[in-house]
Parts: structure tokens; C-alpha cells; sequence
């Protein structure tokens, strides 16, 4: 039997938070479904945080490469 927890990972499709630069350089990282936000120092910190709230889940986070990615 599947309790809860297991059932959200298992149902959980593609990433729920992308990280990235704003045009200014800032990293910010934004849940997919805008509950969620935080800026940021560093990469480093964006995707701890990103980390942090998805709980660590192998494909729960998009990394933006591009530098003003959400100024778009």
C-alpha cells in the first residue's frame, strides 16, 4: 500500500521549481505554479532552496542557463 507521501512523488511530473538569472543577475527560484518564490545571492543558495522545498527529488528542479531567462 502507497501512503500519501509516496503518492505525491509518484504522481509528481517534471520540475516544480525552476532556478535561474534575472536580467539584473539575481538568481531567483520560482515554483512552478507560483506559490512560491525566493531571490538570491548564488546559484548555490537558489538551488538549496529549490532542494529544501522539494525535498530533495531527483528532476524536481529546471536550472536555467540562460542569463535573463525571466525577463521574458
Amino acid at each position: 500500500m502507497v501512503g500519501p507521501a509516496e503518492a505525491r512523488i509518484a504522481g509528481h511530473h517534471g520540475p516544480a521549481f525552476t532556478v535561474g538569472q534575472d536580467g539584473d543577475g539575481r538568481w531567483l527560484a520560482v515554483a512552478m505554479h507560483g506559490s512560491q518564490a525566493g531571490v538570491f545571492p548564488s546559484q548555490h543558495a537558489a538551488m538549496t532552496y529549490a532542494e529544501m522545498q522539494t525535498h530533495h527529488r531527483r528532476g524536481s528542479i529546471r536550472l536555467l542557463l540562460a542569463p535573463s531567462a525571466f525577463d521574458r
